[in-house]
């Protein structure tokens, strides 16, 4: 999905639930209630300039191209409890506030991989006598990125956000069994990255980690049936800034930061349920 469209589609969804409310749609009754929704997603991302540092080297690979990482999907990928967190997966627990605003807090589970095979421009240094194979000062070099790492964060670019979101009913059906909802709203959240990465002739093994920080927004149209489950298709765009990713198990002073945009569409099932009584 192209990145210009994902900020038209939320505008578009917002001022179309504007144009409903402003006709007096009853909303459907749900403050109080919870929600949980698991789905799958694919994701676009912008060149990112990724800066390595570490003991004698400093330098940042300009502009590079990732991609992310779907799994080929099969029932046995999609459907197995055992593999469910294989794929790309957004995870969601909310509450309803009141009948139109909702609190969740959620992971979104996404891949993140450079193409190694891609010349970039860099600028900075490598000590040779560290590291011979790769030393020099660079200023706008035009080098093989997979000459020098190989970065992939397939285990998670793991983004846990918290979101407030706006609900507005545009149908349901004379039962009131079955509704549709336009969802819009915005998050903040942490990234907690497990990457693969070799650096040099250094490599991390996996490890779970805090890495930045990461904001987004969103829109979904959301269809409710048999009062308790749900289907919703939903578009996100969002800015994660990833301040620390570790380079080296050894030594904490080998890191990454980039920064990057990203789009993603998904598709979601759910349910409604409450604890307690009513």
């Amino acid at each position: 999905m192209p990145f210009q469209k994902v900020p038209t589609i939320i505008i578009f969804i917002f001022f179309l639930s504007q144009l409903v409310h402003g006709q007096e749609f009853k909303s459907i009754p749900r403050k109080g209630k919870f929600y949980f929704q698991w789905g799958y997603s694919r994701e676009k991302y912008s060149k990112s300039d990724i800066r390595f540092t570490g003991p004698g080297y400093d330098f940042t690979a300009k502009k590079a191209i990732a991609r992310d990482d779907p799994e080929k999907f099969t029932l046995d990928k999609y459907f197995n409890p055992v593999k469910l967190t294989i794929p790309q997966f957004d995870l969601r627990i909310g509450y309803f506030l009141s009948e139109r605003y909702s609190l969740s807090v959620g992971w979104d589970h996404l891949k993140y991989v450079v193409f190694d095979n891609q010349n970039v421009l860099i600028n900075g240094y490598i000590d040779k006598n560290q590291y011979p194979a790769y030393g020099g000062i660079f200023k706008d070099t035009l080098v093989n990125f997979g000459y020098y790492s190989h970065y992939e964060l397939t285990d998670g670019a793991n983004f846990a956000r918290i979101n407030l979101d706006r609900y507005q009913t545009v149908w349901k059906s004379r039962n009131k069994k079955s509704y549709l909802d336009l969802i819009a709203g915005a998050g903040i959240g942490v990234l907690i990255p497990n990457p693969t990465i070799r650096i040099l002739d250094k490599r991390l093994p996996n490890k779970f980690m805090w890495g930045g920080f990461g904001v987004a927004v969103n829109a979904a149209i959301r269809f409710s049936f048999w009062k308790h489950f749900y289907l919703q298709a939903e578009v996100k765009g969002g800015y994660l800034d990833f301040l620390r990713v570790r380079t080296n198990s050894k030594n904490r002073a080998d890191k990454a930061t980039q920064t990057f945009s990203y789009a993603q569409a998904s598709i979601q099932a759910g349910g409604y349920f409450r604890i307690g009584k009513k």
